[in-house]
């Protein structure tokens, strides 16, 4: 089976990083991406997930509105709340590349424009 999804979009709110018990950064924010046909216009919004030493190192620059592109494969988040089970997409980012020109005073062009893979025991990593 194969499961790989690539997406251009903006961030909806600023990436938070967080930690496993185990120690594993985690990186979660939102993505919007925009599909036009015609006179048609739809918005697709996708949960991101983001794992370890990468995480860690990529949050900062992951800041809401920015534009980039992501590589991974989707999961299926499901969770029971008020006797309901509720379910949404979630993509397991393997490869981000920043395309946006949104970047914090801090930041360099070449910093912003850069590809960050993660290694291969990081991305095979699922906290959860």
């Amino acid at each position: 089976m194969y499961n790989k999804v690539t997406i251009i979009g903006h961030l909806t709110c600023d990436a938070t990083l967080r930690y496993t018990p185990g120690g594993i950064g985690v990186s979660d924010f939102g993505i919007a991406a925009n599909y036009k046909y015609k006179d048609t216009e739809e918005t697709l919004f996708l949960g991101c997930v983001l794992l370890g030493k990468i995480a860690e190192s990529l949050t900062q620059y992951l800041t809401k509105g920015i534009l980039v592109y992501l590589e991974g494969r989707l999961r299926e988040e499901k969770w029971e709340k008020d006797g309901r089970t509720n379910k949404k997409m979630m993509v397991v980012v393997q490869t981000v590349k920043l395309l946006g020109n949104k970047v914090k005073p801090t930041q360099t062009t070449q910093a912003a424009q850069t590809t960050f893979f993660p290694s291969k025991e990081e991305s095979d990593l699922e906290p959860f």
